[in-house]
């Protein structure tokens, strides 16, 4: 991520977020016996965002 994109980041509205839309991160169970890459992708699939795609966009 680059530093405009951060800025950019920290200038997002966020006031339009359904609260009833986002995961119960206490609900979130990782296993720690794998590798850090498939605990971010178990992490991602658990709260709704598919691993190829987000990390498309941090690529970019």
């Amino acid at each position: 991520m680059t530093a405009e994109e951060y800025r950019n980041y920290l200038e997002t509205d966020f006031d339009d977020v359904d609260l009833k839309e986002l995961k119960d991160i206490r609900k979130i169970r990782i296993d720690r016996n794998k590798t850090k890459e498939k605990r971010i992708a178990q992490y991602l699939r658990q709260v709704g965002i598919i691993p190829v795609r987000f990390l498309r966009l941090v690529q970019k």
